[in-house]
C-alpha cells in the first residue's frame, strides 16, 4: 500500500515539475520558519531560569527620549548622571 501511494506520488512530480517545486519551495519554507520561530520561542522563555526563585525576578527598563533604543538597567548603572 505504502509502495504503490509512493509510486503514484512520484509520477505526479514528474509529471507537474513546476507545480511540484512550487509546492515544495512553500513547504521548505514553512518548515523553516516554524523552527525559527520555535528556537526563538524557547530562547526567550528560558532568560534568566537559573536562578533559584526566577519566578520573582523583575527587568527594569530605562527609556532614553532623544534615541529611539530602550535600556535594560539597574539602580546602579555608571552612565547615569549623579545628582
Amino acid at each position: 500500500m505504502f509502495r504503490n501511494n509512493l509510486a503514484i506520488a512520484f509520477r505526479l512530480l514528474l509529471r507537474h515539475k513546476l507545480h511540484s517545486l512550487i509546492s515544495l519551495c512553500s513547504l521548505t519554507l514553512g518548515i523553516t520558519c516554524f523552527a525559527a520561530i520555535s528556537l526563538f520561542v524557547a530562547h526567550e522563555l528560558s532568560y534568566d531560569r537559573y536562578h533559584q526563585r526566577a519566578e520573582s525576578l523583575y527587568r527594569l527598563v530605562f527609556h532614553i527620549h532623544h534615541t529611539s533604543t530602550d535600556w535594560a538597567c539597574g539602580p546602579g548603572a555608571p552612565w547615569r548622571k549623579k545628582r
